[in-house]
C-alpha cells in the first residue's frame, strides 16, 4: 500500500502508528467522525499464511464481546490485496500529534511507579486469562503490544493469535519474549511446534521484569542497583523469576497457578509480608528444586535407559547391601508359642527361631561328655556343670543357631536361685563373682536389682562373662518353683539383640 494515501475503504488515515514486515497500523477516522485504529495487512507479503492470520483476528473478535479487558474489534474486511480490521485506538501521549500510549512508551521513562504496578499487571493478566479460557494463545505479548485505552491496559496486535489446537510451521512471537528452549542460535526455531499458553506465560514474566526494572528483556534477570526493592517490586520480581526460570520444570505452568500467585501478592501488598509468608516462600523454593530434579532424572532415564537401568541396579544393590536391617517387630513376624508346662509359662517367639529341648541339648553334649580325655580340667568342669544344669531342666531358643551358648533365650530350672531372693543385691553380686572364679570365669556386673515382672517376684542380673558373653538374667519365683530366663548373646551384638529379647519377654505369660 502507498503510505502517502490518506483514505482507505472510507477511513481517513490521520497518522501512521507503526508497522512491520506484513502490515501497518494507522490512527484513523470514519465518516461519522469516530476515531479508531486500523491495521492493514498485505496478503502478498504474508503469502499462504494470510488466511490463518485473518482467522486469528476473526477468532479474537468473537471472544472480545463482553470482555472489556480486551482490545475491541469493530470491523473486519478484506479486498484482493489486503485484509484489515478497525479497533479501539490507544490513548495519545501528546495533544499536538498522535502518539499511542503503550507500556513500551511508558517504560522509556523508567520502571512503573510502585503504586501502579499491581493494577497494570493484573489488568494485563486478566486479558491473557480471557484469551486462554477461550482456548487461544496470543503468541506475541510484549510492552509494545500493550496499549492504554482510557487508561486501561489492553493487549494489542492480535494478528498472531491462534487456537491451541492449530498447527504452525513456525513458533511465533518476539525472540526476547520466547522461552529459551524454543530458540536456536539462528533465532526462532523453525519446526512443527505449536504455540502454547506456556509461551504466553513466559512472555508475561518478561513483561513483568521490564515493568518492574525499566530494562530491556535481554537484561533479565539482573536487577538495577538503583531500583528500590520495596515490597511491590520484590514480589513481582520473584514472580518474573518463576515465570521465566531457565528450567521449565520450575516455572508456573497454568493460568490458575498464576492467578493464585497474583492473589497472594495482592494480600501481601494489603497486609504486609509476614514471617510465615517468608518461610512458605523458602519451602516452596525447596519443593520446586525437588520437582525439577525429579523431572530431569526422568528425562535422563528416558534418553539413556540402558545406562539408567545399570545405575539403578547398582544403587539398589548398594542400598540393600549397606542398609541396616529394619527394626525388629514381633507383630510383623510369623510366630509360634513356646510352652513349658512344668514351670507354667509360655512365650511367643518368631517361627524362624529354633526351640531346642532339654533332650536335644543333651544329645548335642553327649560326644563331649563321653570323650573328655582331650579336655583340660577346667573344660571338664564346664561341660559337667552345663550338663547338670541341662539335666535339671533346660530349654533353649536360638535366634541364629551358632554354638552354645550364644544368642539364645534359655529357660532353666534353678532351685539354688532361691538364694537370689534372700540376699541383698551386693551380696548376690559378690557370691556370683566368687563362684565364677572357681570355674575360671571373669564376671563384670552392670546391674543387679529386685523387682516384679508382670506382678511376679523377680531378681534381674545384667552381666558380662569373660568380656565376651552378655547375659540379662531374670530369676523368678512362681508356683513354688525357682527358675531362670537368660537372654544370652555375644557382647558385640547386644544392642541389636535387645529389642528382640525385650519384645519376646513382653509376651511371657504365667499360668
Amino acid at each position: 500500500m502507498n503510505l502517502g494515501v490518506t483514505g482507505f475503504h472510507g477511513l481517513k488515515l490521520l497518522a501512521h502508528c507503526g508497522g512491520g514486515a506484513f502490515g501497518d497500523v494507522y490512527f484513523c477516522q470514519d465518516i461519522s467522525g469516530q476515531k479508531m485504529a486500523v491495521k492493514i495487512v498485505s496478503k502478498k507479503k504474508l503469502g499462504d499464511s494470510w488466511s490463518r492470520e485473518l482467522k486469528g483476528v476473526i477468532n479474537y473478535r468473537k471472544i472480545t464481546e463482553g470482555a472489556p479487558e480486551l482490545l475491541q474489534i469493530f470491523h473486519v474486511e478484506e479486498d484482493q490485496e489486503h485484509f484489515f480490521y478497525t479497533m479501539e485506538a490507544a490513548d495519545s501521549v501528546s495533544e499536538q500529534e498522535y502518539r499511542p500510549d503503550t507500556l513500551a512508551s511508558r517504560l522509556n521513562q523508567g520502571h512503573l511507579p510502585q503504586d501502579d504496578i499491581f493494577g497494570i499487571l493484573s489488568s494485563i493478566f486478566t486479558g491473557i486469562r480471557t484469551i486462554h479460557d477461550a482456548g487461544f494463545a496470543h503468541r506475541d505479548i510484549k510492552p509494545d503490544n500493550i496499549l492504554f485505552v482510557k487508561g486501561v491496559p489492553k493487549l494489542g496486535d492480535i494478528g498472531l493469535m491462534s487456537a491451541l489446537t492449530a498447527t504452525s510451521t513456525q513458533v511465533a512471537g518476539t525472540i526476547e519474549y520466547l522461552p529459551p528452549e524454543v530458540r536456536t542460535a539462528e533465532g526462532i526455531e523453525s519446526s512443527s511446534q505449536k504455540s502454547t499458553q506456556q509461551n504466553d506465560l513466559y512472555a508475561f514474566g518478561k513483561v513483568i521484569y521490564c515493568a518492574a526494572t525499566g530494562r530491556e528483556p535481554q537484561a533479565w534477570p539482573t536487577i538495577p542497583k538503583e531500583l528500590p526493592l520495596t515490597l511491590p517490586f520484590k514480589l513481582f520480581l520473584r514472580l518474573s523469576l518463576r515465570l521465566c526460570d531457565k528450567d521449565p520444570a520450575r516455572r508456573i505452568h497454568s493460568i490458575a497457578e498464576l492467578e493464585k500467585e497474583l492473589s497472594e501478592i495482592k494480600r501481601k501488598l494489603e497486609t504486609g509480608e509476614t514471617l510465615r509468608d517468608k518461610a512458605a516462600y523458602q519451602l516452596k523454593q525447596s519443593l520446586l528444586g525437588l520437582r525439577s530434579a525429579g523431572v530431569h532424572s526422568g528425562s535422563f532415564m528416558r534418553h539413556h535407559w540402558l545406562l539408567s537401568i545399570v545405575v539403578l541396579t547398582l544403587v539398589l544393590f548398594a542400598t540393600w547391601f549397606f542398609s541396616p536391617e529394619p527394626p525388629f517387630d514381633i507383630s510383623k513376624q510369623e510366630t509360634v508359642v513356646y510352652t513349658n508346662e512344668e514351670l507354667g509359662i509360655s512365650m511367643t517367639v518368631p517361627a524362624q527361631w529354633d526351640i531346642v529341648s532339654e533332650e536335644t541339648i543333651l544329645k548335642l553334649l553327649e560326644p563331649e561328655i563321653n570323650n573328655q580325655e582331650n579336655l583340660t580340667e577346667e573344660e571338664k568342669k564346664k561341660v559337667e556343670l552345663y550338663a547338670s544344669e541341662v539335666e535339671s531342666g533346660y530349654d533353649a531358643i536360638y535366634l541364629e543357631y551358632e554354638t552354645i551358648p550364644q544368642d539364645n533365650i534359655s529357660i532353666q530350672k534353678s532351685p539354688e536361685s532361691e538364694l537370689y531372693f534372700e540376699m541383698k543385691p551386693d551380696e548376690l553380686r559378690f557370691l556370683a563373682k566368687e563362684g565364677s572364679k572357681t570355674l575360671g570365669h571373669d564376671l563384670q556386673y552392670y546391674e543387679v536389682k529386685k523387682e516384679t515382672f508382670k506382678d511376679i517376684p523377680c531378681v534381674y542380673l545384667d552381666y558380662l562373662i569373660d568380656d565376651e558373653i552378655r547375659i540379662n538374667a531374670y530369676a523368678f519365683h512362681f508356683n513354688n518353683q525357682y527358675f531362670l530366663i537368660n537372654c544370652i548373646c555375644n557382647k558385640d551384638r547386644y544392642l541389636a539383640r535387645q529389642k528382640p529379647f525385650t519384645q519376646v519377654l513382653d509376651t511371657l505369660e504365667f499360668k
